[in-house]
């Protein structure tokens, strides 16, 4: 859940919020949020963008009952982050955000961002708003990037 009191996780079973990195809102109201669960990996990870471009990274250790932050990092050309998809087999995270870029990221054994592919999507009087990872083209998945207003769907190869 995000708001005013900034990103919060919750243990729906127990209903029980789980503590969280503090001093986070500083970087902007939370825009874009996307689990990534591995099967190499017990806990949980937890991806958000913000609307001043910051692409966060949380995780979760096992039986640790709260988030600790594993990397913060702006992205180029910020610019809200509207969407974030991940890709469990290839271990890749795809972003878009409100300047209509489009970046692809490999995701190490450690969670650490390598850019693999960055592209501008430009949609005169729209922006990205969604993104999605689709059909495999070849060795990768095709990108769809939905835009807000105009109605567009961009498949990005």
């Amino acid at each position: 859940m995000a708001g005013a009191d900034g990103t919060l996780v919750w243990n729906l079973e127990k209903m029980l919020q789980l503590r969280g990195p503090s001093n986070t809102g500083s970087r902007g109201a939370t825009s874009a949020i996307v689990w990534v669960r591995r099967a190499d990996d017990p806990g949980d990870t937890l991806f958000y963008g913000t609307q001043e471009g910051f692409l966060v990274c949380w995780r979760q250790g096992g039986a640790v009952a709260y988030f600790s932050e594993w990397s913060c990092v702006r992205m180029t050309n910020p610019g809200e982050v509207m969407g974030l998809a991940f890709d469990a087999v290839s271990s890749r995270l795809a972003t878009c955000n409100r300047n209509g870029n489009v970046k692809v990221y490999a995701l190490d054994a450690d969670y650490n961002l390598c850019l693999l592919y960055s592209r501008p999507i430009v949609v005169p009087k729209s922006s990205p708003k969604a993104i999605a990872l689709g059909e495999m083209n070849g060795n990768e998945r095709d990108i769809m990037v939905f835009t807000i207003y105009s109605g567009h769907i961009w498949v990005v190869g």
